[in-house]
């Protein structure tokens, strides 16, 4: 639920980055953004 939440706002954020990078890289990325 957490990493799909995360990954929507990655997307809406900036949709371009997370299609040129991988899922694996969003995922980190979300989860610093949230911890923050």
């Amino acid at each position: 639920m957490r990493a799909s939440v995360g990954e929507n706002s990655l997307l809406v954020r900036r949709p371009r980055t997370s299609v040129a990078d991988p899922p694996m890289s969003a995922t980190p990325f979300v989860s610093l953004q949230l911890i923050v």
